[in-house]
């Protein structure tokens, strides 16, 4: 596990250095819904016997608390950074 967090840190971070800390859930997020080959499950499913929960799609503009929108706007760029690297990778 460490090392597959390792990998997802150095490929989407290494441009953000100092800002690491702030992909840990998203990290852990990769982590459980990876699917596992030899099981055919993802951690998640495997530990909590359900289908995991997926990430809904945020319509901008939909709050009016700034700092609401500024997050969530923010996750979703580096969630397509982060699809658009592992794709390269």
């Amino acid at each position: 596990m460490n090392r597959i967090l390792e990998q997802y840190l150095c490929f989407f971070v290494h441009s953000q250095l100092a800002n690491w800390f702030r992909y840990l859930a998203l990290a852990k997020w990769s982590y459980n819904t990876s699917l596992y080959t030899s099981s055919g499950f993802t951690p998640f499913e495997v530990l909590y016997s359900k289908p995991l929960p997926t990430l809904p799609h945020y319509i901008l503009g939909t709050t009016n608390n700034e700092a609401v929108e500024t997050l969530v706007t923010g996750r979703q760029e580096i969630h397509t950074k982060l699809q658009q690297r592992l794709l390269k990778a």
